[in-house]
């Protein structure tokens, strides 16, 4: 439990010190680039985290490439990234099927070609360094700093209720005239959490992601490594992006609760979806340990 503190905190610092340097950055950039306050505070608070990521990982005794989840030659990654990217193309459209069969997601009538190209790009670059990012954190670093002491229940559980809690906190959108004082950085922090002001609203997305997550850290520990789950996640990252786009939800479709409103995608239908994907690789992976 204290990794999981830690960890915790370390993100929370990364923060902190955005919502303080927000003003300078603000100033430094003035000039060079037009950068909306919400967004330059966001990214300074991920850089900050990568910078600060190397000497955390030294401190935690978490920097060989084992707890990293890289554990495999490159080859041997990549094949299995690739893999993984095709199985998150396969569940995540078939989870779009099942939603087009209910009537709850049904094809745009007019599709732009040179747009439907942009987004399909757009998803599987952005899926792939998503996935980068968070599953060298939760299913690398997380995953291995809470394995040394918890069991896969406790590390699974812990890790997955953060990755779902996380995806709703985001700064609020500003202006992009909206003149940055010395207490901006903190007024956004503040604001972060403002989603859970009625958390109700949130429970069907955030047992979806928690699925997610669980699914995700059952693939890091069968498999030693983060490959697979890379592939997963930027693959289902990559069909959500082109299937909000190709598809429209029918807000009126008599089982439109099913999906929510956070990306109007997943939802208590994705969250069985996943469950049960997490449950049959499971059970296939007990088997193949077995034979």
């Amino acid at each position: 439990m204290r990794e999981f503190l830690i960890l915790t905190a370390y993100l929370l610092l990364a923060l902190c010190l955005a919502a303080g340097l927000l003003p300078v950055l603000d100033a430094a950039l003035a000039s060079v680039a037009d950068v909306r306050a919400d967004r330059l505070f966001y990214r300074a608070a991920m850089v900050i985290a990568l910078l600060g990521l190397w000497p955390l990982l030294r401190w935690r005794r978490l920097q060989d490439r084992a707890s990293l989840g890289y554990a495999l030659s490159r080859a041997q990654f990549l094949a299995r990234l690739w893999w993984g990217w095709l199985a998150g193309l396969v569940v995540l459209a078939g989870l779009l099927g099942l939603e087009w069969l209910a009537g709850i997601r049904l094809p745009r009538p007019e599709i732009d070609p040179s747009k439907l190209l942009t987004v399909v790009v757009g998803g599987i670059i952005g899926g792939l360094l998503v996935a980068l990012i968070e599953e060298t954190f939760f299913r690398g670093v997380m995953h291995s700093a809470l394995r040394r002491r918890l069991s896969f229940a406790t590390t699974a559980s812990l890790s997955a209720a953060l990755y779902a809690s996380l995806h709703f906190v985001r700064p609020p959108r500003l202006a992009a005239d909206f003149e940055v004082t010395w207490n901006t950085g903190w007024k956004l922090l503040a604001a972060m959490p403002r989603a859970y002001a009625e958390p109700l609203a949130l429970l069907d997305s955030w047992i979806a992601l928690f699925a997610v997550g669980v699914f995700l850290s059952l693939v890091r520990e069968r498999s030693g490594n983060i490959a697979l789950a890379i592939g997963l996640h930027a693959g289902w990252i990559a069909v959500i992006k082109t299937g909000k786009y190709v598809t429209m939800l029918q807000t009126e479709a008599p089982l439109a609760f099913l999906v929510d409103r956070y990306d109007g995608i997943i939802g208590w239908l994705a969250a069985g979806w996943i469950a049960l994907f997490a449950w049959l690789y499971r059970q296939g992976a007990g088997t193949a340990r077995g034979s």
